[in-house]
């Protein structure tokens, strides 16, 4: 076989294992299941803007959902707050099971709290909807599908203190504790963030393709199927998707690797099945593709396997592990967080 075919299988191979089993749809969304996947972006001086517009394709799907809000029934897509002991701060844009709508919010460190929302049963599962919101300090603003939904002044500009953005969920980043909950399931895709307003740019120009938009933006996701890092328009790393416990459904496909606890700063596990007996090398890199962990080599029957490691020697960031087998990679990303 011509070598360079050879070296095209070996590039491709990561790839391919990797958007089977991170759940990447065919049309290049973020598959979210409800539980506790969650794309978390650490926080940075062009998210802590007093404006800020952002816009986003969802479709909601079927199936159980860990829900956040005083009767359970909020499911978050982007959440980027300051947790407080009894407020947050920032902006939300969620899912309310109840009234089937899309709701937005800003609020203050002086908890003054301002909404924008769709009219209720505006939602329906299994379709694609677009959504932008906008907000700054004259007031909150959203458009469903390029539509004005209802809006409210605010009086205030947006302020931010040093916490991830979270795309997927409302949460303390400590996933598996299920502090807060409000986990999306569904698809997100074509996520944008910038720096202005709609009341200082003006609704065309966000839902608009006009390429001048290239100035103003801080933040464009696409899906890197090798790692599960998140990358923005210029190719700087700039979050990561965190895949966390598997649901029912995953665990009976049978071909799953997680992390957990993730993220983690200590002892931690990798979690996969395997489907028949066979030699498995687990190692684990940084996002440069080094190896920093070798974890375990050796053979290992079928069914599952938890196998421990220690990240004491890893500094603070982001990680993936992968699970080799004959004919078949995996890899799950997990955070370091000391």
């Amino acid at each position: 076989m011509n070598i360079r075919i050879l070296v095209l299988i070996f590039i491709l191979l990561p790839i391919i294992s990797f958007s089977q089993e991170q759940g990447f749809s065919e049309e290049g969304s973020f598959f979210f299941d409800g539980i506790d996947d969650m794309i978390i972006v650490p926080d940075n001086q062009s998210l802590n803007t007093p404006s800020m517009t952002i816009s986003f394709d969802f479709k909601l799907l079927e199936g159980k959902s860990l829900k956040s809000g005083n009767n359970k029934t909020r499911q978050f897509m982007i959440f980027k707050k300051n947790p407080m002991e009894y407020f947050n701060e920032g902006i939300t844009i969620y899912y309310d099971e109840d009234s089937e709508n899309i709701i937005a919010t800003v609020s203050n460190i002086e908890k003054k709290q301002v909404y924008a929302y769709s009219p209720k049963h505006s939602i329906n599962k299994n379709e694609w909807y677009s959504v932008v919101v906008s907000s700054d300090s004259n007031r909150i603003s959203l458009y469903l599908d390029s539509v004005a939904q209802k809006s409210n002044p605010t009086g205030f500009p947006l302020y931010f203190d040093k916490e991830p953005l979270l795309i997927g969920g409302r949460s303390n980043v400590i996933l598996e504790s299920e502090k807060y909950g409000g986990m999306f399931c569904g698809e997100l895709r074509n996520i944008k963030i910038y720096n202005k307003s709609i009341d200082e740019i003006g609704i065309d120009y966000f839902l608009s393709n006009d390429s001048s938009l290239d100035t103003l933006l801080i933040l464009e996701f696409k899906n890197n199927e090798t790692n599960g890092i998140v990358f923005d328009k210029l190719d700087n790393n700039n979050g990561v998707f965190v895949k966390g416990r598997p649901t029912t459904e995953e665990i009976k496909k049978n071909d799953y690797v997680r992390i957990s606890p993730n993220p983690t700063k200590g002892k931690t596990e990798v979690i996969f099945t395997l489907q028949v007996n066979s030699d498995v090398k687990i190692v684990v890199r940084n996002i440069a593709g080094e190896k920093v962990l070798e974890i375990f080599q050796g053979v290992l029957k079928k069914g599952e396997h938890r196998i421990s490691f220690y990240t004491e020697t890893l500094v603070s960031g982001y990680y993936v592990c992968y699970v080799e087998t004959p004919g078949l990679i995996r890899p799950a990303t997990f955070i370091v967080n000391k």
